[in-house]
C-alpha cells in the first residue's frame, strides 16, 4: 500500500500535463508512456521511481500494472502505447506469483523462489548448449521431476485450483485474470518454463554478441540497432492524420577512438511495416543522414529483433552494395 501511494504521488507531482485533447471539458489527463526495455531501459527508473524509496522491494511491470493508479493510462486507451514486454518472461513470473511458489515450497524438498531457480532445477550442471536448446535427454527428465514436485506441493497444501494473471497480446497487451485446476496449471507452467529456458538463453547470447561487437568497432564501422515502434494515434484536436509510424535507429561508431552514438527517429505517414518502408528509411533517411555528419562509413552492422521478413530482403542487399 505504501508503494502504491508513493507511485501515485510521483505520477501526480511529475507526470501531469494539460494538453489540447478533444473533450477538454473532462479535465486534464494523466498518461504514462511505458517504453520497451530493449530500446529505453533507463526510463524504467522513472516509471518505477518509488523503488528508490523501497530498495528492498522488487516491482515488476506486471505488479506495476496491477497497482497502478487509475489516472495512469495503459495501452488500451487512445493515444497511449505500452512497452513491448517480454511476455515469455513475464507470464512465467506471473504464474510463480499466482501459485505462491515461495510460500508453498518452503517446507518441501526444494524451496523454489523465482523463475531463475526454476530454470536451474530443469537444467544440467554443468550446462551445455544442448541443455538450453532442449536437446538434452537428462534435462527433459529434470522437467518431469519438477512437474511431479509441483503436483505433490499442491496435494500437500490441499489446493485444487490456482488463480493467476497473464499478459495477453492482441492489438495491445492486457493483464487478464485466469483460473485453472492444479493439473492444467502445472502442465501449462512446465510448457512455458521450458520455452523460457530456450528464449532466455538466446536472448542473453544475442545481447552478449551485440555488446561485444559494439565494443570491438573499428574506425569506419557503424553498428545500427533498428526497430519499428507501434503506430501512434494522433489525439490532438486539429491533427490532420489518423496515425503515424515511428521507426528508430540507434547508431554507434568510434570517432577519435571514443565510442559515440547518434539517434535517428523516422516519423512517417505510412503505417505499413513492410520491406518497402524499411528500404526507404535506410536509403533515403538513415544513410543520407549519417553521410551528412561527415564521418567515414565503410561498413554498417545492423541489429534488430523485428520480423526477419522486414529486413532480410533483396532491396536491402542491393542497398549494402550501394553503400560499399
Amino acid at each position: 500500500m505504501e508503494i502504491q501511494e508513493d507511485m501515485g504521488r510521483s505520477i501526480e507531482d511529475q507526470s501531469q500535463n494539460t494538453e489540447p485533447y478533444e473533450g477538454d471539458d473532462k479535465g486534464p489527463r494523466c498518461s504514462v508512456l511505458l517504453y520497451s526495455r530493449r530500446l529505453a531501459h533507463h526510463n524504467r527508473i522513472d516509471i518505477l521511481k518509488p523503488r528508490s524509496k523501497n530498495p528492498d522491494t522488487k516491482i515488476s511491470f506486471s505488479k506495476f500494472a496491477q497497482i497502478r493508479p487509475k489516472e495512469c493510462i495503459l495501452a488500451d486507451s487512445a493515444g497511449t502505447h505500452n512497452l513491448c514486454v517480454c511476455t515469455i518472461h513475464q507470464n512465467v513470473k506471473l504464474m510463480i506469483s499466482g501459485m505462491k511458489l515461495s510460500d508453498l515450497s518452503k517446507d518441501m524438498k526444494f524451496h523454489l523462489i523465482d523463475y531463475k531457480q526454476c530454470l536451474e532445477s530443469i537444467t544440467c550442471s554443468p550446462t551445455t548448449n544442448n541443455c538450453y536448446m532442449g536437446n538434452c535427454s537428462y534435462c527433459n527428465s529434470l522437467l518431469e521431476e519438477l512437474e511431479k514436485f509441483l503436483y505433490e506441493m499442491f496435494n500437500v497444501n490441499v489446493i485444487d485450483e490456482v488463480q493467476y494473471k497473464q499478459l495477453l497480446t492482441t492489438d495491445t497487451t492486457i493483464l487478464e485474470n485466469i483460473s485453472k485446476s492444479t493439473n492444467d496449471f502445472v502442465e501449462k507452467f512446465c510448457q512455458k518454463l521450458n520455452a523460457l529456458k530456450v528464449h532466455n538463453f538466446i536472448a542473453k547470447e544475442q545481447s552478449k554478441f551485440c555488446t561485444s561487437r559494439k565494443e570491438s568497432l573499428s574506425e569506419g564501422e557503424t553498428l545500427v540497432i533498428a526497430d519499428f515502434s507501434e503506430n501512434y494515434s494522433f489525439i490532438l484536436q486539429d491533427a490532420n492524420k489518423a496515425q503515424a509510424t515511428i521507426h528508430l535507429f540507434v547508431c554507434y561508431y568510434k570517432q577519435n577512438n571514443d565510442m559515440t552514438n547518434i539517434n535517428v527517429v523516422i516519423i512517417s505517414d505510412c503505417v505499413k511495416h513492410d520491406t518497402v518502408a524499411v528500404h526507404f528509411f535506410q536509403k533515403k533517411n538513415l544513410i543520407d543522414f549519417l553521410r551528412s555528419k561527415a564521418f567515414n562509413i565503410n561498413k554498417i552492422i545492423y541489429f534488430s529483433d523485428v520480423a526477419a521478413s522486414q529486413y532480410k530482403i533483396v532491396k536491402t542487399l542491393k542497398l549494402y552494395v550501394i553503400i560499399l
